[in-house]
């Protein structure tokens, strides 16, 4: 209803949220790998995980603004609903 514009806006934000969630992903397989690490060295990981998703999506963030010159509403809420999907999908995940 947009226009193109925003559409591409909103397909990048989400493509950055994948990739942000992406950066998660490959953290928690790598703890998964190493069940020998110890609760100190996993909350360093766990912190280190955290700067690095936001520096990911920082820059991924400017590239959009800048370089791109993408609207920034459609970006950002494309970015929200594409957390709030992949929220949505891990909390309706049963454990068992």
């Amino acid at each position: 209803m947009a226009g193109l514009q925003a559409g591409v806006a909103a397909l990048y934000g989400a493509l950055v949220a994948l990739a942000v969630s992406a950066v998660l992903l490959g953290r928690e397989r790598q703890a998964v790998r190493h069940p020998e690490w110890d609760a100190h060295r996993l909350m360093k990981l766990f912190i280190r995980t955290g700067i690095e998703r936001l520096v990911v999506l920082l820059v991924l963030l400017v590239v959009g603004l800048g370089a791109l010159k993408l609207s920034p509403l459609p970006m950002l809420l494309g970015l929200m609903f594409a957390q709030l999907g992949w929220l949505a999908a891990v909390s309706g995940q049963s454990t068992s």
